[in-house]
């Protein structure tokens, strides 16, 4: 047992714990080995050694383990609610790890994430015949060493929704979509089309997790477009054009869909905008931009391709008068 990292995630002097060690050595009066003695001074604090996955095929109740974020998601249940789904890996197996309430909340908030070092307190069971960790409470979620990824470029489009806040940022790699929520998503809202950013934060299903931002040396970096007549199905792709034609405005399974038709010099296209970025909808007319960032192309029920626009989706509108006017 590594006493120094002990006493520093117990958070008292090393005085104070060797004066409990010496005092359970009187106790059991020569009984007990140094190590053991130095374990039930641990225990004492509320300290309970980490088990390796492998060890809690074999385990019941409430466990303590320690690893490396391999993946980390998010899902809506229907009660409006969100659980996270993170594995877990350490020198021994993989484990899956479930985080409920305010534990699934430091998920979302991008306060743990892919490649963190964590050390995570919660009830073991079987599931599937596997192992799989429950998590509820934040205090039993440590991270022991950041695993951050940092992403730079220029933001190239933005959208506020509820308590998140949307960028799209270009690269040398192409155009990423970050989301911040919660307090971190006024770092994100601040900020202005072409400005230079450097983001720290987590990769996280199809966007990146923002944890902090950071100032930035100048970057001159745009967005690539794909030709309407070149996108290709089930490859998320960047598109604009001119709006060519208004569909209806409809309800698919409680969710808002609403039709815009788009076209540049190759072709033209449905663009269908899910949820909130019916805004769009209401706001387009005939001539005006639509540039879709982050946008899912698939062959529709007529067999004529689409575009679906969803929530890790920006969708960003210039109007015609407006260019004009430029």
């Amino acid at each position: 047992m590594d006493v120094e990292e002990v006493i520093k995630r117990i958070g008292i002097s090393e005085e104070e714990f060797e004066k409990k060690v010496e005092e359970i050595r009187e106790h059991f009066a020569g009984l007990i080995s140094d190590e053991t003695a130095v374990l039930l001074a641990a225990y004492n604090f509320g300290y309970v050694p980490a088990s390796s996955i492998d060890e809690l095929k074999e385990k019941r109740g409430i466990v303590t383990v320690e690893g490396v974020v391999e993946k980390a998601e998010l899902k809506k249940l229907q009660n409006g609610e969100v659980m996270a789904v993170m594995t877990v890996r350490d020198d021994t197996g993989a484990l899956r790890v479930v985080m409920w309430g305010e534990a699934a909340q430091l998920v979302r908030f991008g306060d743990i994430g892919k490649h963190d070092y964590v050390r995570l307190k919660g009830l073991i069971k079987i599931r599937d015949g596997l192992p799989e960790l429950s998590v509820r409470n934040a205090e039993d979620v440590v991270v022991t060493k950041k695993g951050w990824q940092s992403l730079k470029g220029n933001v190239v489009a933005k959208v506020e929704k509820g308590d998140e806040t949307l960028a799209a940022i270009a690269n040398e790699r192409g155009v990423r979509i970050c989301v911040a929520r919660g307090d971190r998503a006024a770092l994100l809202a601040k900020l202005r089309k072409g400005d230079s950013v450097e983001l720290l934060g987590y990769s996280m299903e199809d966007v990146f997790v923002v944890s902090s931002v950071l100032p930035a040396k100048p970057y001159s970096y745009s967005p690539m477009f794909t030709p309407i007549a070149k996108l290709r199905a089930l490859q998320n792709t960047n598109v604009r054009g001119r709006v060519s034609g208004i569909g209806e405005l409809r309800k698919v399974r409680d969710r808002l869909l609403a039709e815009l038709y788009i076209s540049d010099d190759s072709g033209r296209v449905r663009i269908l905008l899910w949820d909130d970025n019916v805004t769009i909808y209401k706001q387009a007319d005939v001539g005006d931009l639509i540039e879709v960032f982050n946008g899912f192309p698939k062959i529709g029920w007529d067999g004529e391709m689409e575009v679906h626009c969803g929530k890790s989706c920006i969708v960003s509108i210039e109007k015609l008068n407006a260019c004009f006017n430029n």
